[in-house]
């Protein structure tokens, strides 16, 4: 293959039958960044080929490829067969790209696990010939009826030679959205990046879809060190744990967390493949698939661990239950015969709390409480005979109750005052005192402004237990050591939260200093959950996301394993003091942005609604004033398309909140961020051109939610944390804030005359002028019935909001029209937990975000000692 003795050949001077040297050109096969590919024939064997050509004489890059290629030959690799000085001829491949057949969507489990085992040892075989090929992906994958062959290592590194002219430093080589972090970063790229991208094609062939649709996961890496991903189960059921473990290390930020070799990828895609026999049932399935995973398993969503996990030895994973609906807060009775959890089944609007007996001999659940508000975090007493919860009641106090295992009448032991977060969300908050004289919970402290820990007698006599002067949201998630010596509990603040320890001393008085638990730090996005005590009281377990960490009192903490879910809430069961089983709960849910067509009137929908943006998970959507964008959160980010959806860009990383807004003149948007513990108001131009700068914070004050006034010189907001909620302007020039009037999720109309609102969640819609003393005009309520927080979008016309009942749960989507004073259901409600609504300036569109609650059943992992 001596080059110089063939002639160069210009890929636009090429037509259909052309003949150069002993190859003729059949047609263009396709053009890249790199160069055009042609059909050919060889004439002297007969032989179809692919003909590459560069539109120079080779480059570096090029000359490259062909050394690549031609150092080896293996059945899922193209066959390089010659080389001239601007063009390269190669092996036809009949068949599709994996690229293209991925566009027809995912491809069965099967044939993930085979095409991604062949992929593995074609660049096995590349590794081992010191060949980095740096830029794989689906376009470079073909699939024939014989499996796959890897094409184009035009990227390719021959790691043994050295090239200082090719590989220069910062110089970034490959497909962003494939690349590896490493790459992004601009520093040199090994085996491992063919790693990373390897899990990126098996994320997208199992789903369809990359994990971070429109992001590229390496820049998110690199920028933030995680990301949150779905783990590939959660969206194809099929996928099964021992796949998701095996992506997420491929997925990892840090190189060196990633598998050791594509060899030990191959054996590990063939054994999760291997035929496991008939009549195996799914549960037992994914029992035999997480024991092969054990020795896969990583952290999906952390990457900074220090050192190799001590992972437990697990006998198997079930779904304990096979119900439609919400389930939640599980937690096992004392002898483990039973599980007891909040569930909001199909016959109910609000979750009750359930028990299930785990003798296999009851299918359903015996529901204990029924009530039109939300029960949640049961907590079964030291004997077993009663279960502690709260009854979130929204307009009013919490509810701490008891009510006997076996079912019978409720007992109201006390009001319970809880600020958010910790009012609303759903994880075990509560615990028994070993004697079962008490339960402590956290409730508003006499400061008003955050929860400490109080101890609360069956016969309601209540006893502040710790008097932290830490700021944050408060303190929660209390579990006692079984000798009642230690309490551990989390400091939860808004965007993080960090694991404590306190020893108990004479009285069950907390004595000496706070003992902060190494390992016990979580973030807005995977908080500390769900401690719990060995039965020895010398083991602290408890959860960080998908990491079940242990620590040993005075010494360090362990990883003892991983789960490919996010934990929302675990509870455990020992056996001769060693852990024997645990059940957990997923925060599953994922939003979607659906679109209703409205008619001329505004009150009909043309037809049902429709999946409109398929992006990521999606709420919050607003269009612009003048019809043109649309803005919205996706996976936690702020991001802005055109009206109709094409070209979805993101604006900013910081983490948007419910209530965006986009200014009357639809250059800038307005938002609180959650990340910050006082939500302070930002302020973005649409254009993306200049970071988002913050334009009111308040301390001791969480601003909640941005609605401009018509010239734009204030953003109405709400503060949530204090009572009652109150509506605040900000001036957008200098940040100043004037308190205005009781009230809640406040929008300003389009004409900026009047603003509507809420008074907390459930109740009705109010309306006031803006005109004049804000404070003092006149308020008239709009629409008696009650209506979600946020859920209201003015338009000229009329309003559009989500209906609930008392117990704030959604009823339906309506339109209140002005001219007749009636409201009209035009949709079933959007079942999220603070619907967003926006309607395009013509009112033909009606955009929000529904909450889709897949595979999140409750499921029990069971363990054994290692090596039994």
């Amino acid at each position: 293959m001596n080059h110089d003795e063939t002639v160069t050949v210009s890929a636009a001077d090429i037509q259909a039958g052309r003949q150069f040297g002993v190859y003729r050109v059949e047609g263009l096969l396709g053009a890249g960044g790199m160069g055009s590919v042609f059909r050919g024939v060889d004439t002297r064997l007969n032989r179809p080929v692919a003909i590459k050509i560069c539109s120079e004489r080779f480059g570096e890059r090029f000359d490259r490829e062909a050394r690549a290629i031609s150092a080896f030959n293996h059945p899922h690799v193209c066959t390089l067969y010659d080389i001239g000085p601007n063009y390269l001829v190669m092996e036809l491949i009949d068949g599709e790209t994996l690229s293209a057949r991925i566009g027809k969507g995912p491809l069965p489990i099967d044939e993930v696990l085979r095409y991604g085992a062949q992929i593995a040892d074609a660049l096995t075989e590349a590794h081992r010939a010191g060949i980095v090929h740096r830029d794989l992906k689906p376009g470079n994958v073909m699939i024939s009826r014989h499996g796959v062959k890897v094409l184009d290592f035009g990227l390719a590194k021959m790691t043994e030679v050295a090239e200082p002219t090719i590989t220069r430093p910062f110089t970034v080589l490959g497909t962003p959205a494939y690349m590896a972090p490493e790459q992004i970063a601009g520093r040199p790229a090994d085996a491992r990046s063919d790693l990373f991208a390897l899990g990126l094609v098996l994320y997208e062939m199992t789903t369809g879809r990359l994990p971070l649709p429109g992001a590229s996961l390496g820049s998110v890496l690199q920028s933030h060190g995680h990301a949150d991903i779905t783990p590939p189960s959660k969206i194809r059921t099929a996928a099964s744990p021992a796949l998701d473990n095996l992506i997420a290390r491929l997925l990892s930020a840090d190189p060196a967390r990633r598998p050791a070799s594509t060899e030990e990828v191959a054996t590990a895609l063939r054994a999760i493949a291997a035929p496991k026999g008939r009549g195996i049932n799914f549960a037992l399935l994914a029992g035999v698939a997480a024991i092969v995973a054990i020795a896969l398993v990583a952290a999906w969503w952390f990457t900074g661990r220090t050192r190799e996990p001590v992972r437990l030895e697990v006998a198997g994973i079930t779904a304990i239950t096979n119900l439609p609906g919400i389930k939640l807060d599980p937690a096992f009775s004392p002898d483990g015969s039973a599980i007891a959890f909040a569930w909001r089944g199909p016959d109910s609007r609000s979750p009750g709390i359930y028990v299930l007996d785990l003798d296999g001999k009851a299918v359903t659940p015996r529901r204990l409480t029924d009530s039109v508000f939300d029960d949640a975090s049961p907590a079964w007493s030291p004997g077993g005979s009663e279960i502690a919860f709260v009854r979130r009641r929204f307009q009013a106090a919490n509810e701490l109750i008891v009510v006997p295992a076996n079912g019978g009448a409720e007992r109201k032991i006390r009001d319970i005052k809880q600020s958010a977060p910790l009012a609303e969300t759903s994880r075990p908050l509560l615990t028994w005192t070993p004697d079962g004289s008490a339960i402590v919970i956290p409730t508003v402290d006499a400061a008003g402004s955050r929860a400490s820990l109080f101890r609360i007698g069956l016969d309601n006599t209540p006893a502040q237990l710790l008097f932290s002067s830490t700021g944050g949201d408060g303190d929660g998630y209390p579990a006692f050591s079984p000798d009642g010596r230690w309490l551990a509990y989390a400091l939860v603040e808004r965007a993080s939260s960090r694991l404590f320890v306190r020893r108990m001393g004479p009285g069950g008085v907390p004595e000496g200093s706070p003992l902060e638990v190494p390992g016990g730090v979580g973030t807005n996005r995977a908080q500390v959950r769900s401690p719990a005590w060995s039965p020895d009281s010398r083991r602290l377990l408890f959860v960080v996301g998908g990491r079940l960490m242990e620590w040993q009192v005075n010494g360090p903490s362990r990883e003892l394993w991983v789960s490919p879910d996010r934990l929302q809430a675990v509870s455990m069961r020992w056996h001769d003091g060693v852990l024997a089983q645990l059940v957990y709960a997923t925060a599953s849910g994922r939003s979607e942005l659906r679109e209703l067509r409205l008619d001329a009137t505004g009150r009909r929908a043309e037809r049902p609604a429709t999946n409109f943006l398929p992006l990521g998970s999606i709420n919050g959507p607003e269009f612009s004033p003048d019809g043109r964008w649309l803005a919205f959160a996706n996976a936690g980010t702020l991001w802005v398309t055109t009206a109709d959806g094409r070209n979805p860009r993101k604006l900013s990383d910081l983490i948007p909140g419910s209530g965006l807004h986009i200014s009357p003149d639809s250059r800038q948007i307005a938002f609180h961020s959650v990340g910050d513990l006082f939500a302070p108001l930002y302020v973005a131009d649409l254009d993306g051109k200049t970071p988002p700068r913050k334009v009111a914070q308040t301390q001791g004050v969480a601003l909640v939610g941005a609605s401009w006034s018509a010239d734009g010189q204030y953003l109405y907001t709400m503060a949530v944390n204090l009572t009652p909620q109150r509506v605040l302007r900000a001036r957008v020039s200098d940040g100043e804030v004037e308190h205005l009037f009781e009230g809640s999720s406040p929008v300003v109309a389009a004409d900026g005359r009047r603003i509507f609102y809420k008074k907390g969640r459930g109740s009705p819609i109010f309306v006031r002028s803006l005109e004049g003393d804000i404070a003092n005009n006149p308020e008239a309520q709009l629409i008696p019935e009650c209506a979600m927080e946020f859920g209201i979008a003015p338009t000229p016309r009329g309003v559009y909001y989500v209906s609930c009942d008392e117990g704030a749960h959604q009823l339906a989507l309506r339109y209140f029209e002005f001219s007749s004073r009636r409201s009209f259901d035009i949709g079933p409600p959007p079942d999220t937990t603070q619907p967003i609504l926006t309607v395009s300036p013509d009112g033909r569109r009606l955009l929000y975000g529904t909450t889709l609650f897949d595979n999140d059943e409750l499921t029990r992992v069971s363990f054994r000692p290692a090596g039994s």
